[in-house]
C-alpha cells in the first residue's frame, strides 16, 4: 500500500523532497486557481483577459508591462464595484501597483544570494558552502539530509561535502522553500486561506520536480520544483496585499466576491511580476505566468509551464475515470511536439496518485 504524506506539514514535504525521498502522491481536495468561467462577474462587465501590452504568444515577459496591465485590471474593477470597502480596496492596490509600493516579500538573504549566484563560475561550490553557513537552520537541514539513507548514512565531514552531496539547485530550492514557509505565507486575517494555498504549493512543487526527473530533466528538478511552489504564488500575494490595506485604512474586510474575483483576475501577472522582482531563474518566471495558458509563456522556457499545467489539470482528476480520460484528450490536444514526453508526463502523474 503506498504510504500517505497527508499529515506531514510543509516543512516535513519540503525535506522530504530535499531528501530526493520518493515524491508525494496527491492530496485530496487540492487548492486551485477558480477557473475564470465559474465566477460570478462583479458588474455587468467583465474585465477582458488579455491586456494588450502583455504576452498573447511565446514573447518575453516585461516587469513593466505586467505593472501597467494590473494597474489597469484594478481600475477597470473599479467601474463594476458598489460597495465603499470594496472600492476603498481597489484604490488602494491600484495605487501600490502604480507606485510600486505593493508588498513583494523578500526571501532569506541567503535564498537571495543563492538566486544570484553564477554556479558556473571555479569557485560557486565553496561559495554556495559558505552561503548556507550563514544560516543554521539551512545548515542543520544540509547536514542531516547529506548523512541520510538517500546518500548512503555516511555523516558528511564538512558542510562543503555535504553542499556537493546534494547539490545547487536542490539547496537552493530548499533555501527558497524555508523563505516561503517562514515569510510569504504569512498573512494576518487569511490564516485558513494561505495554509490551503501553501500546502497545495508543496504539493504541486513535489509533483512537477517527479515529473521532470520522469521525462529525462533530472538536472532541472530543482528548477521544476520552484516552477511548482511558485505556481499560484500571485494569490497570496493577493491575501497579502488585501491584509495591508486592511491593516493601513483601519477599514473593512474586502467582499467575499471581489476577493474571489482578485483571486481569478490578477494571480497570473502578479505571479509573474514576482518571480521577476525576485530574479527567480527564466523558466520560473514562464511557469509563473503561463501555467494556466503555456502557450503564452517564453519559448525558451515553456517546457516548465507544460509540465505545471499539466500536473494541475490532471491531478484535480485523476481519480475520477471518465474526467480524466476527457482531461488527457483535451491536454493531448494541445501539446506541442517541442514540450515533454506527454505519456510520461500523464504516466507519472497516475503513478504518483496510486490506486483510484
Amino acid at each position: 500500500m503506498q504510504q500517505s504524506y497527508s499529515h506531514l506539514s510543509f516543512l516535513d514535504r519540503l525535506l522530504s523532497w530535499f531528501g530526493m525521498h520518493p515524491p508525494l502522491p496527491r492530496v485530496e481536495h487540492r487548492t486551485r486557481s477558480p477557473p475564470k468561467a465559474r465566477l460570478a462577474p462583479v458588474g455587468p462587465a467583465r474585465t477582458p483577459r488579455a491586456d494588450p501590452l502583455l504576452p498573447t504568444t511565446q514573447k518575453a515577459l516585461d516587469s513593466d508591462a505586467l505593472q501597467f496591465a494590473l494597474t489597469n485590471r484594478l481600475t477597470a474593477l473599479l467601474t463594476h464595484v458598489d460597495l465603499q470597502n470594496d472600492r476603498l480596496t481597489l484604490e488602494q492596490l491600484r495605487d501600490s501597483v502604480f507606485s510600486k509600493a505593493i508588498d513583494l516579500p523578500r526571501f532569506s538573504a541567503v535564498a537571495e544570494e543563492l538566486l544570484r549566484l553564477d554556479i558556473d563560475s571555479p569557485e560557486s561550490g565553496d561559495r554556495v558552502a559558505e552561503l548556507v553557513s550563514r544560516d543554521q537552520e539551512l545548515t542543520a537541514r544540509v547536514m542531516q539530509v547529506a548523512g541520510s539513507a538517500a546518500f548512503g548514512r555516511t555523516p558528511p565531514r564538512s558542510l562543503a561535502q555535504a553542499v556537493s552531496r546534494l547539490g545547487f539547485e536542490s539547496i537552493r530550492g530548499f533555501a527558497i522553500g524555508l523563505s516561503m514557509h517562514g515569510v510569504v505565507y504569512r498573512v494576518p486575517g487569511y490564516d485558513r486561506e494561505t495554509a490551503k494555498l501553501r500546502e497545495a504549493a508543496i504539493e504541486s512543487a513535489m509533483q512537477v520536480s517527479a515529473v521532470a526527473r520522469a521525462v529525462g530533466r533530472p538536472a532541472d528538478a530543482g528548477l521544476a520544483f520552484l516552477g511548482g511552489l511558485f505556481q499560484d504564488v500571485g494569490q497570496v500575494l493577493i491575501l497579502r496585499n488585501l491584509s495591508m490595506v486592511r491593516a493601513r485604512t483601519r477599514g473593512g474586510a474586502a467582499s467575499a466576491l471581489l476577493v474571489k474575483r482578485l483571486l481569478a483576475d490578477l494571480h497570473t501577472p502578479l505571479g509573474a511580476f514576482y518571480a521577476l522582482h525576485r530574479e527567480l531563474p527564466p523558466p520560473v518566471v514562464a511557469a509563473a505566468w503561463g501555467h494556466h495558458d503555456p502557450p503564452t509563456a517564453p519559448a525558451d522556457y515553456a517546457w516548465l509551464a507544460w509540465i505545471v499545467w499539466a500536473c494541475a489539470e490532471v491531478s484535480a482528476v485523476v481519480g475520477d475515470g471518465t474526467a480524466y480520460e476527457q482531461a488527457r484528450k483535451a491536454l493531448a490536444a494541445r501539446w506541442p511536439a517541442e514540450a515533454p514526453a506527454f505519456d510520461k508526463v500523464v504516466m507519472t502523474l497516475r503513478e504518483l496518485a496510486g490506486p483510484a
